[in-house]
């Protein structure tokens, strides 16, 4: 997912249908963000989103530029890191999804 020009990001945007279910699925991943952190070896963004329904957690990657002005170098490079980090993000992130 692409976040302005020059950010890139693997995330979990959290959108069950319902405010207070959403929050609780937020919540509940906020409580073990050490272990999701360190699982991941990398820091997570964790925004609740307060002015919507949904929720979002995200390991953002900036881009030297926009998508666009990318050389095809580094375009294969941010799609190999999105590759890898969305296998890590899903094998961290989904068991802890399967109680909702």
């Amino acid at each position: 997912m692409f976040h302005g020009e020059t950010e890139f990001s693997v995330e979990l945007y959290i959108d069950a249908g319902d405010a207070e279910q959403n929050n609780a699925i937020f919540e509940s991943l906020k409580e073990d963000q050490t272990t999701i952190e360190s699982n991941l070896e990398t820091e997570v963004v964790w925004e609740p989103l307060p002015n919507g329904r949904a929720c979002r957690i995200k390991v953002p990657r900036p881009t030297p530029a926009p998508v666009e002005e990318l050389t095809p170098d580094e375009q294969n490079e941010l799609i190999d890191w999105g590759t890898n980090q969305m296998d890590a993000f899903r094998e961290v992130i989904e068991p802890r999804l399967t109680q909702f």
